[in-house]
């Protein structure tokens, strides 16, 4: 026997264990909130890769699949090709970008609009254990100063996924390719 009370199950056992669960509907999530729980899925997603579990890797799996968040369905499809089925983890000797440009959507716009050039600059990120950039610097390629401060801008506020050895997480460097394309 069991009955639902503001949206908490009570369970009354009766010779024999009653699994029952009521359903209410989630309260819409703010902006704030919402990014708090992509931040707190990419962790969760970091924590479960680091902890060698058999369940793991579907765990992992059933969170790339369940978000909507861009940076969470990227860690997950880095991840997974990196998998270590006898060990339940994944090793990286280096981080990886989760990005797949320089520059956020509003940045390239504005770019559009410049007339036609095409270059490359190179920046290093240093990633942090937890998959945020600490530190990005160019190292080498010359763009508009406005142009650069963007795209650092961008790196700096991306995810990665960072490097891990048999120890855990690590902080390490990445270089980090931009190729900058104008249209004439």
């Amino acid at each position: 026997m069991f009955a639902c009370i503001n949206g908490q199950v009570m369970i009354a056992v009766i010779l024999t264990a009653v699994v029952a669960s009521c359903y209410q509907a989630p309260a819409p999530r703010s902006p704030v909130e919402q990014v708090k729980r992509e931040k707190d899925t990419f962790e969760e997603v970091l924590q479960t890769a680091a902890t060698p579990s058999p369940s793991a890797l579907n765990t992992i799996k059933r969170i790339g699949a369940q978000s909507d968040d861009y940076f969470i369905k990227a860690l997950v499809a880095n991840v997974l090709p990196l998998w270590k089925e006898d060990e339940n983890t994944f090793y990286s000797s280096t981080a990886l970008p989760l990005r797949q440009s320089c520059l956020d959507e509003a940045d390239r716009e504005k770019l559009q609009r410049r007339r036609g050039r095409a270059t490359l600059v190179y920046f290093t990120v240093r990633v942090s254990p937890d998959g945020r950039a600490l530190n990005v610097s160019k190292k080498r390629g010359s763009v508009e100063p406005d142009l650069e401060q963007l795209m650092q801008q961008t790196l700096s506020k991306s995810r990665y996924l960072p490097a891990k050895s048999a120890r855990g997480y690590e902080a390490s460097n990445l270089i980090v390719q931009c190729r900058v394309e104008t249209a004439p």
